[in-house]
Formats: C-alpha cells, structure tokens, sequence
C-alpha cells in the first residue's frame, strides 16, 4: 500500500490505507511514521533508526462532551418536603459499581439544589421515568414506611418481544438480585424473595407489545426479570434479552425505505416509569407523579398504533 522504497519527501495515502496503518504492531514492523497536513492527507515516512510512539502522531480522541443537566433530568414537583423528577435513560441513580465515570442523578440534582436529598426509591440505570426524592430526614423516614408497607402504586409502560396469550396475568416468582456472573436477577423458588407482577396488554404490532407492569414489590430488575421468565423480554435488553434496536421495518409491512439509511425507533431499554401514586408524607391526601413518555419511546408506540392494533397508553 506504500510506495517502495519511498521518495525522500514521503508518500501520500489515502484515509482507508492510514487507517489500516494505525494498528501499532504494524506500524512499528513497518517502521513507520505519520505526519499530518492541515488538507488531511496523510504522509509516511520511512524511518529505520527511531520510530516514535504511534500516540504522538494520532493521539486518543477526545471524550464526548457530558450531556447538560437538562438532559439527565426535568422537574415534575417540588414542595418544601419532596422534589419529584422524570430521569433520563442511561443516567445512574448514584455512584455505578462497574463505572465510576457514569452521569449521575443525585450528583446533578445536589449541584442544582445546593442541598443534601434522599433517595426514597430507585430505577434501573437504563430505566426512564418519575424518581422521587425526600428534603429531611423525617420524610425519607414516612416515604421509607410507605413503600416498606406498599402503600405506594407504581405503573410502568413496557414494549416487550412477542404477542402473549394473555390479556393480563401476574408472575410471582421469587428472585435473587445479582444472581449469576452477569449481576442479573434470577429466579430462585427456595432462597428468592417473594415478588409480585402484575402485567396488563395495551397493544401490538407486528412481534412487539405493549404492556403495563404494575409491580407490588420492589425487588432489583423485578419486571424484567418477570417479563424474561414468561418468555417475553422487553425490548432493547442487554441483560435479559437481546439489545437489537428497535426498526420500523420490523413490524410496519409497507415500508420502503433504504435498509443502509433506517434509523432504529428505539436503541435503549424499552421501559418506562410512568406513575408513582403514595400518600402524602405530611398527611392529607395522596401524592400523584406522572412522568410523560420520552420521544424515543413515544414514536415507537405511535408507529406501534399506527401498524396494528391500537395501544391504550394514558
């Protein structure tokens, strides 16, 4: 792919011929080096005394930029007692075991409220959805007792594979949070914790569906380990599934698109944390929190409906 032997000024090559040049092991048999030109192409240079590191010449690219605070997170309800917020996917509720550079809520939320918070409850990392958080001590105690004596109603919006043969069912298998190799949650009948799932259809197109899961425990990865075990996962899920995009083409029978052009609908866990209803901490009355589907998951349920029969999403 080099000019042999070279011309004392170097020879140019192309972008696809740097590229396979970038591999260190054949650089260095090569006894190559790189030198940019501002139009972007590239030169090589034979030099048999000294090769300098491959670095110095294609340093690592930089880190994408974080995400601002407005995308990790928006507000639902704040009082002088709790602070309510719809989080995004793929943001940590605290400090990751496995990623200590992950974005985290609580980090964003302490920055913009310039106090300490409590965690009441918590959400998958890669789980959308309303988040509630307490501002004393004596809250987070009531909030705590609330969902200890499941006094608190969760409603979550699921887009899983397969057309199931019910219309609504319960799953109750007991489960064992980091259970195997992958920390996944696993069914265990004799040393798992109870867990119950309620789960309702909405709709379907083509091999997806809609579901709502209300879940009366709170066990770590509860509906997608329920979900998983009645042989229907939810979409988009690395762990318990399968993390293929979502596409359109899949389940819409009259596309026409470009294959190489098609973006996927939905890229990430297809689950959501729509509704958290609990009694008031300070008494009088219920605390009702809705959190609004996100765009991703909101086009997909919307071509969903389009395609075949319509889910019932309030």
């Amino acid at each position: 792919m080099l000019c042999h032997p070279p011309p004392a000024g170097g020879c140019t090559i192309t972008k696809q011929q740097a590229a396979c040049l970038r591999q260190p092991e054949a650089a260095e048999a090569a006894g190559l080096r790189f030198l940019c030109r501002r139009d972007y192409t590239l030169k090589a240079m034979c030099d048999t005394t000294e090769t300098p590191p491959l670095s110095d010449f294609f340093p690592p690219p930089s880190r994408a930029p974080k995400p601002s605070r407005a995308a990790l997170f928006s507000l639902i309800y704040e009082d002088e007692y709790v602070v309510a917020v719809h989080k995004a996917s793929g943001v940590s509720m605290g400090a990751d075991r496995w990623d200590r550079s992950r974005e985290r809520l609580d980090d964003a939320l302490r920055s913009v409220s310039r106090r300490r918070l409590f965690t009441v409850h918590r959400l998958d990392r890669e789980t959308s959805g309303v988040v509630l958080f307490a501002k004393d001590a004596e809250t987070h105690r009531r909030l705590s007792l609330a969902f200890e004596r499941r006094t608190v109603k969760k409603r979550y919006l699921a887009v899983i594979h397969g057309s199931p043969a019910w219309k609504e069912t319960a799953c109750a298998l007991p489960l064992v949070p980091d259970g195997d190799k992958r920390h996944r949650t696993i069914i265990d009948k004799y040393q798992g914790k109870k867990a119950l799932t309620r789960f309702r259809f909405q709709g379907g197109a083509g091999n997806y569906t809609l579901v709502e899961a209300l879940p009366e425990s709170g066990r770590t990865h509860q509906i997608r380990a329920h979900l998983a075990a009645l042989g229907h996962p939810v979409v988009c899920d690395r762990l318990y599934g399968t993390e293929k995009p979502v596409y359109l083409s899949s389940f819409k029978r009259t596309w026409r698109g470009d294959p190489l052009e098609e973006r996927p609908l939905l890229a990430r866990l297809g689950l959501h944390a729509a509704d958290l209803t609990l009694p008031y901490p300070q008494g009088g009355g219920e605390l009702s929190l809705h959190a609004p589907l996100p765009k991703d998951m909101a086009s997909l349920i919307n071509q969903m409906r389009k395609n075949g029969p319509s889910p019932t999403v309030s």
